[in-house]
């Protein structure tokens, strides 16, 4: 898929293109998915076309612009589940107005970087030979954990299992929620890369998420005395929806 993506890029205007929709694509899924396939698509079309790097690495990066009102955003799979806590205030809002409503697509992003390409001279490249990829080392586990860490055959039977479930639950006209991604089989095919990242104690994929955190508590929750859950509720929510 890469080496096809890479064969759409064949000038720097069409290398900004390319580069912008694949990161929105890639956040609009998953923000943590998109920060990686951003940086690494980046580098890819970086050795192979003659582009400006700084716009080339914000566009790879443009996708954040997205990422929350997309398949990760927990604030529209919070509204659309059943029985959470406004749904006397706001009611209960379906996905197909939010994550997949016609506005919510991605297409004025790619053009806006597109036209902030700079005018010929005033480029900065960078050297292909300096993201040039080393050879990974060959895994070989030793322990029981870094085999079934590696294991192709845990993940064959890991993967179609929850895409047996997804295949089920939505053919039962079940709409996409918060709670089919926290509980269902999203979390379910994500298992072994959970497992990861706890034995190698990796939270790097998590910082965002915690520096996000350490601000709502700095500025909403720390600055006065709660007496009322409620009151808590309200203000974290006209908090991140304003963030």
């Amino acid at each position: 898929m890469r080496r096809v993506l890479e064969r759409l890029a064949e000038s720097p205007g069409s290398a900004i293109l390319l580069v912008s929709l694949v990161s929105l694509t890639a956040s609009w899924i998953n923000w943590g998915f998109g920060l990686v396939v951003g940086v690494l698509f980046d580098k890819a079309i970086a050795r192979k076309v003659r582009v400006d790097y700084r716009l080339l690495v914000t566009s790879a990066y443009s996708g954040f612009i997205v990422w929350h009102g997309g398949l990760a955003g927990s604030v529209p799979l919070a509204i659309a589940t059943s029985g959470h806590p406004f749904k006397q205030i706001i009611g209960i809002i379906p996905t197909d107005r939010t994550i997949f409503a016609a506005y919510n697509l991605f297409i004025a992003v790619p053009l806006v970087n597109r036209m902030m390409m700079p005018k010929k001279g005033e480029e900065v490249f960078v050297d292909p030979e300096l993201l040039v990829e080393p050879e990974p080392p060959e895994a070989t586990g030793t322990t029981p954990a870094e085999r079934m860490e590696t294991s192709r055959v845990l993940s064959c039977l890991i993967g179609p299992a929850g895409l047996a479930f997804l295949f089920q639950y939505f053919a039962g006209t079940g709409t996409l929620t918060l709670k089919i991604v926290k509980n269902g089989s999203s979390r379910f095919i994500c298992s072994s890369l959970d497992q990861k990242r706890l034995l190698t104690h990796n939270c790097s994929d998590n910082s965002a998420v915690e520096s996000f955190l350490k601000s709502l508590k700095a500025e909403v929750v720390w600055r006065r005395d709660w007496h009322v859950r409620r009151d808590v509720e309200i203000a974290r929510f006209q908090y991140i929806n304003g963030f």
